[in-house]
């Protein structure tokens, strides 16, 4: 198991140094910290929804590029969004289970992880 998910592991890693470089620390904190305020709330879940990958990607690149940068809230708005809100998923989802089922879904789990997000504010702070 270990040598199949090195390689994913080592392009995780790979990744995460450019965004550090890309994206500074102050622009994810106007963006995603307290400063944004409920922006962060609605940009952290667009951003869990876009970032595809599995949990050995996903959590590594998370720790390195938002950690220190983004509320409490956010963080959990935006692994709510990532977990509930696979975008690679539409073309699948499309083809085999039509656009009803679309729209039901999604018009459903938008709002999830804004309002965990809220909730987690509310209850452990920012």
């Amino acid at each position: 198991m270990f040598l199949n998910v090195l390689p994913l592991l080592f392009f995780a890693f790979i990744l995460v140094g450019y965004l550090n470089l890309l994206l500074p620390k102050e622009i994810l904190q106007s963006w995603l910290g307290e400063e944004a305020g409920w922006k962060g709330l609605f940009i952290g879940p667009a951003i869990g929804a876009l970032v595809q990958g599995g949990p050995f990607a996903f959590f590594p690149l998370f720790d390195a590029v938002f950690r220190g940068s983004v509320t409490t809230g956010t963080a959990v708005a935006m692994i709510t969004a990532w977990g509930m809100i696979n975008v690679g998923h539409l073309p699948y989802e499309a083809a085999f289970l039509g656009p009803r089922f679309i729209m039901l879904k999604y018009g459903i789990y938008i709002l999830f992880p804004t309002v965990a997000g809220l909730l987690a504010n509310i209850i452990f702070g920012p």
